[in-house]
């Protein structure tokens, strides 16, 4: 048996969200660009069940660079974070 979006999920999303699942889904992760793990947060669901909505939508989900890409939108502490501790590693000289 295929699994689809049931209604509890599609009623807590949409009552997250205030519009329909559809909106929610293609505004959050298309036009916002956020990521499958902010999804998870924001939805008060698991992983599996972010990417099922986003298939059953017909919502293509981001993979490899793509994916890392988004990561970085709007993080810009952790980007300072990262750039700060690649600079004071010891080299192997």
């Amino acid at each position: 048996m295929e699994k689809g979006i049931s209604q509890e999920i599609k009623e807590r999303v949409e009552a997250i969200e205030g519009m329909n699942i559809l909106d929610a889904a293609k505004f959050r992760y298309v036009t916002e660009q956020r990521s499958l793990r902010w999804l998870v947060a924001y939805w008060k669901v698991n992983g599996r069940t972010v990417r099922r909505i986003l298939s059953k939508l017909g919502i293509p989900i981001r993979h490899g660079s793509a994916a890392v890409r988004v990561q970085w939108i709007g993080a810009e502490e952790r980007r300072k974070a990262v750039s700060y501790t690649h600079l004071t590693l010891p080299t192997s000289d």
